[in-house]
């Protein structure tokens, strides 16, 4: 039998107050203007191939993709450093990497808004042996500091990793390729104005070839940090693409990665909004009087 007329109107009464008692899921923040920029103390570009001693470093930033809700940028580099033949002596190539990675984040008044963020530092130090002396690559932690912001989980930075040398054992050509990741939450309130969010990386690498006279044209080897891009310099192999290792430049880099974490309702929200829903539903069906 039907259920009285009465009794459906309380019901759906109920029912219709459980859902305007239930907050609404708050809606996901946005991200917009996704930037990533060289600083000043990101080491200019430098390129020398005249003489006996070679030596080069570049850099170079970009934004892969962007959208309201993540984007993807990448930091490039090559440093390498090369000496031998008559005048030949030690070289070094110091290089430092500073950029930054901004965006905007747009969430409605005192709602917490967070953003994943995935760091990944992928190349190689290469070391080509091509005559009696040595060489030396190194790179250094991978620093990272936050502003507009609070980190909430995780970490941004990453670790410095061993030197790569064969002045131990001259004549040898050692790789040493490299993949770190890290990952981490940042967090803030919003304030329905857009945020500025900065990220700010920095580290130190170097590529050094030592000379060695003793015997023929004194020559030191080739040194190469090797990060997605290569240089010119003539009668030099070490930082080829895809060169030692089959690499592929395009995949070589810091990529930075940010997507918008999506807000999970309270499970007493949720549930006052399913009871509400399914009952109004099943309360709004009219049901057909029972035939005798």
């Amino acid at each position: 039998m039907s259920r009285p007329p009465r009794l459906r109107r309380l019901a759906r009464s109920a029912l219709t107050l459980a859902l305007a008692l239930a907050p609404l899921p708050a809606a996901a923040a946005t991200i917009a203007n996704v930037q990533v920029t060289l600083n000043a103390a990101n080491t200019a570009d430098f390129f020398d191939d005249l003489g006996a001693v070679a030596s080069a470093n570049s850099s170079s930033a970009s934004v892969l993709s962007s959208t309201a809700m993540g984007f993807s940028t990448r930091y490039a580099a090559v440093v390498v450093a090369d000496t031998g033949g008559v005048g030949g002596a030690d070289v070094t190539r110091n290089f430092t990497a500073n950029f930054t990675v901004s965006f905007q984040v747009l969430a409605p008044l005192g709602q917490v808004w967070d953003v994943a963020v995935d760091v990944g530092r992928v190349g190689t130090m290469t070391i080509l042996s091509d005559g009696n002396g040595d060489a030396t690559v190194t790179m250094g932690a991978l620093s990272a500091s936050l502003a507009g912001a609070s980190l909430s989980a995780g970490a941004l930075g990453l670790a410095a990793l061993p030197n790569n040398s064969n002045t131990a054992a001259e004549g040898t050509s050692p790789d040493a390729p490299f993949n770190q990741t890290t990952a981490a939450t940042v967090s803030g309130v919003g304030t329905g104005v857009a945020q500025l969010v900065t990220i700010t990386f920095a580290f130190a690498a170097s590529a050094t070839s030592n000379d060695r006279p003793g015997g023929g044209t004194p020559q030191g080897d080739e040194a190469a940090f090797r990060m997605g891009m290569d240089t010119a310099l003539s009668f030099f192999t070490a930082d080829n693409y895809p060169g030692v290792g089959g690499r592929t430049l395009a995949n070589d880099g810091i990529v930075v990665s940010a997507s918008v974490v999506t807000p999970i309702p309270e499970p007493e929200t949720a549930l006052l909004l399913s009871l509400g829903l399914g009952g109004l539903a099943f309360f709004g069906r009219e049901r057909k009087p029972e035939r005798a």
